[in-house]
């Protein structure tokens, strides 16, 4: 399960969360079963998070650090992707069904 407190601040802003991050290098994000649902993320830095199960349909990722992150069986479909780094990220049993990898890295299909 998520944790609440990560998820109510990665909604609120990236810069914050990412200020956030860059602060507390040492926590794992937990964003675990989250609705993250049509965000804009532009940028964000998802760097090691968990986010097994989490609903990413339709999430803007554009530019994100996702490198080593979690993504198993999480609903990433219609997600831009584009310019995302997704070097050493889980992706298994993810559904990336219409997603957008135009210029992303490390993405293995």
């Amino acid at each position: 399960m998520a944790n609440h407190d990560h998820v109510k601040l990665l909604k609120l802003s990236v810069i914050g969360w990412n200020h956030w991050r860059r602060e507390h290098p040492d926590i794992i994000p937990d964003l675990r079963n989250a609705d993250l649902s049509g965000a804009m993320l532009t940028g964000v830095n998802l760097r090691g998070a968990l986010l097994q199960n989490a609903n990413l349909h339709a999430v803007g990722l554009m530019q994100a650090d996702l490198r080593e992150a979690d993504l198993t069986g999480a609903n990433c479909s219609e997600a831009d992707f584009i310019v995302a780094n997704l070097t050493g990220a889980v992706m298994t049993g993810a559904n990336f069904h219409e997603a957008d990898f135009t210029g992303a890295s490390g993405f293995r299909d």
